[in-house]
């Protein structure tokens, strides 16, 4: 299994504007607040399907529960995909996100995601499945065209998460992408099973996710403010994505290129000074150079525990 080690140049504040995603957030409160108590059911685990849990945190009124098999982090009880859909269409936080955040991120983030996300899925293609026909590029509720990587390929389709009717035909199609589509799931392990059914013997799936086994999200924890629905339902494990991908699947990469964790976690210890943090927290974070800290970023990535997961997975039968 790959394991690779980013050293990309990445700013966050470039793709993650402070002011502006301070309002997006507030707006986002506001609507999962609105939410119906009658549109909320409760889940099992999303991974590994355990229903043993314990609490983790909570957000905006709602609860995040903690797997005791596997370890995944997961909204529970949450709503279903129609409401998902719908919040997704007319809510105030996902307009302010169409025509305010993305376009002020737009070039940064086709620079510094868009186009290595798309040299990843063609060279992984040539790799693993040369000759592949037919891509489905799953999207997120709503998500915009530009996330659509140019993977060179003649059939691109590109189907909303909420309705995961991926049926192609009796060949299926070389690969599936999901980015930013596992952890926003209402019911992930059934989103699996139809880029599975979709997939030809020997397809890939391709997923980018969050990883809440990551240095930033295990110190962060309840403090994690980018763990948040509607976003962030499933924060999976690396034991989770291991549980997830079981029989009729073989998992090729397995990576965390995160970039941010060690500077996120600096910068939260930075804001609050007084809190309980690890006193070794703080001495990994402190370095006044930054060559520490970026060693230490290094470290994570090679041991799989940044919180910015990648995936290649190939259906086996």
């Amino acid at each position: 299994m790959k394991t690779v080690v980013s050293l990309q140049d990445l700013l966050e504040l470039e793709i993650r504007p402070g002011p502006l995603l301070d309002e997006y957030r507030r707006l986002s409160e506001a609507a999962v607040r609105a939410w119906p108590s009658s549109a909320l059911r409760e889940v099992a685990c999303q991974a590994c399907g355990s229903a043993d849990a314990r609490p983790a945190f909570e957000r905006f009124g709602l609860a995040y529960k903690e797997c005791v098999a596997c370890g995944t982090v997961y909204l529970s009880p949450r709503p279903d995909e129609a409401t998902l859909a719908e919040d997704a269409r007319t809510s105030e936080a996902a307009r302010f996100w169409r025509e305010r955040l993305l376009p002020e991120t737009e070039e940064a983030r086709r620079e510094k995601i868009l186009l290595p996300r798309a040299d990843w899925v063609r060279d992984a293609l040539a790799e693993y499945a040369a000759g592949t026909d037919g891509v489905i590029d799953l999207r997120p509720h709503e998500a915009p065209a530009v996330r659509r990587p140019d993977v060179r390929r003649p059939d691109v389709r590109s189907p909303d998460v909420s309705r995961p009717d991926l049926q192609v035909g009796r060949q299926g199609v070389g690969a599936v992408t999901a980015f930013e589509v596992f952890d926003r799931a209402a019911d992930l392990p059934s989103l699996v099973r139809a880029v599975r059914a979709a997939l030809a013997p020997g397809g890939l799936l391709f997923v980018t996710a969050p990883s809440i086994s990551g240095f930033e999200l295990q110190v962060l924890w309840e403090r994690a403010r980018t763990i948040a629905p509607p976003e962030k339902l499933n924060v999976l494990s690396m034991a989770g994505f291991r549980a997830l991908f079981g029989d009729g699947w073989e998992i090729l990469e397995m990576s965390t290129p995160g970039m941010f964790d060690v500077e996120t976690v600096r910068r939260a210890v930075e804001a609050e000074p007084d809190a309980p943090w690890p006193r070794i927290v703080r001495a990994l974070v402190s370095d006044t150079d930054g060559q520490r800290r970026m060693e230490l970023q290094e470290y994570l990535q090679r041991v799989r525990l940044a919180s910015f997961a990648r995936l290649i997975v190939r259906r086996t039968d």
